[in-house]
């Protein structure tokens, strides 16, 4: 069985598929839209998931872009699963419109490849290393938003610990990530102890890149990339700021943050090194605090 896809994969799968089957066809998109009577703008927002897709505008575009009626189910089938809601949407007023589609995206995935130099990757956060990390910042936050946000955080991990198909993990994080404590006390340890437990999952990995392998060309800021079963949609690569997150869609970047994050696995010790390295910094941490 294919791993479940999420509202919102199935509504960039749809948008991409659109965009694939005209081209395919040799249409502009201007062309196609008039022969819908449609405007170009209409178009160009089914393609981008800026609008969402419906059985009217299938039942415009398909015969259009000459797709067998045998070959049309899975696109009716994803705008079905495109209406429903994902749990994460309704956290989208705390954190803008950006976090719950990166969420929805990663829920739906087979596989993330993640890379963090600073924190642990917040879908292997504990609780309390989570409620620390949102509780400075830029921004006050009340104990409700917190909470509340705490709860997004740690509910994402159930992609990896479902029993049909998990996604498969594979986290590469910088040493100093295990040295970085909270300002809480008593937090850090549990954390990486937790690391090290979902390290040993057979469809998670954590490789820890060590401060002697030095300054490098693949040093970066914290990206993940993002892997549909079946690539229904394409790959995308997830960039997070202070305030807002980007996805790049575009083959070359894909590729160039792939051959970065290939590098950065060569840079890192082997499975079975990064976790003794995790629990034996996990064990110092614990007589400190």
């Amino acid at each position: 069985m294919a791993t479940p896809e999420s509202p919102t994969a199935s509504r960039r799968w749809l948008a991409s598929e659109l965009r694939r089957l005209r081209e395919a066809r040799g249409l502009a998109q201007k062309d196609a839209a008039r022969e819908c009577g449609w405007s170009g703008a209409r178009l160009s927002y089914l393609e981008t998931s800026q609008r969402p897709v419906t059985d009217d505008d299938l039942d415009k575009l398909l015969p259009l872009y000459d797709l067998p009626e045998a070959d049309r189910e899975p696109l009716y089938a994803a705008v079905r699963k495109a209406q429903e809601e994902g749990w994460w949407e309704r956290f989208e007023h705390l954190v803008g419109a950006w976090l719950p589609i990166y969420v929805g995206l990663e829920q739906g995935a087979a596989a993330i490849r993640s890379y963090e130099p600073l924190l642990v990757p917040g879908i292997l956060q504990t609780e309390e290393y989570c409620r620390a990390i949102m509780s400075g910042g830029l921004r006050r936050r009340s104990r409700r938003e917190i909470d509340r946000l705490v709860e997004l955080r740690t509910t994402r991990k159930a992609i990896l610990t479902r029993e049909e198909e998990p996604t498969k993990l594979d986290a590469v994080i910088d040493e100093g990530v295990l040295l970085r404590s909270p300002v809480e006390p008593g937090v850090l340890a549990p954390q990486l102890e937790h690391l090290a437990e979902m390290a040993t999952l057979p469809n998670v990995t954590v490789r820890v890149v060590p401060f002697e392998r030095g300054v490098h060309s693949f040093s970066t800021g914290p990206f993940s990339i993002l892997s549909f079963p079946l690539n229904r949609p394409d790959p995308v690569v997830y960039l997070e700021h202070i305030d807002e997150g980007l996805w790049l869609e575009d083959f070359d970047a894909i590729e160039r943050y792939a051959l970065a994050f290939d590098g950065l696995a060569d840079l890192a010790l082997d499975r079975e090194a990064s976790l003794a390295t995790m629990r034996e910094t996990a064990e110092r941490h614990a007589r400190i605090d």
